[in-house]
């Protein structure tokens, strides 16, 4: 560190003193190129326990005669069996925004978006958001935005832009 102006104070030489023990190239890493210290100040929401039993989800899927369409259908998902506990156990998940996403069964959808718009109610286009960050389906923007309408908290609470 090479100051020009005026002499450094005995508090500044005791800090450039403590951390040259450490290092002797100090530089300046701005935003999205440090990636250890953007990557400790980020949550993940893949740690978060929605509650969700994914065995019987997965026995589910294989019920479900929407999701056996969808794995012969030519669509934008890209679909694929992953594996998610010890036993062999595979959800069907859309695995195209890098994270796996199970495709819900009928009779998950519902609960999946009350488990996680009933965290904070944060309105429609929030619900979308994190929803679809965790679960896929066809005809989920509707879906979401009707039960959204539905949530009697919301409309209590926030005006709802519909």
């Amino acid at each position: 560190m090479a100051k020009l102006s005026e002499p450094w104070s005995a508090r500044q030489q005791r800090h450039l003193s403590y951390v040259s023990e450490f290092t002797t190239d100090i530089q300046h890493v701005a935003g999205k190129q440090n990636t250890v210290a953007d990557c400790l100040s980020r949550t993940l929401t893949s740690t978060v326990h929605l509650g969700i039993d994914y065995a019987r989800m997965a026995v589910d899927q294989d019920a479900d005669p929407d999701i056996q369409a969808f794995r012969t259908a030519t669509t934008g998902l890209q679909l694929v069996d992953v594996p998610f506990d010890d036993k062999g156990t595979t959800l069907l998940c859309d695995v195209s925004t890098g994270q796996p996403r199970p495709l819900a069964p009928k009779m998950w959808r519902r609960k999946a978006f009350d488990v996680i718009h009933g965290l904070s109610h944060p309105g429609r286009k929030p619900s979308r958001r994190l929803v679809t960050e965790k679960f896929v389906w066809h005809g989920m923007k509707k879906d979401i935005r009707d039960w959204v309408k539905t949530c009697i908290a919301c409309q209590r609470t926030k005006s709802i832009d519909m």
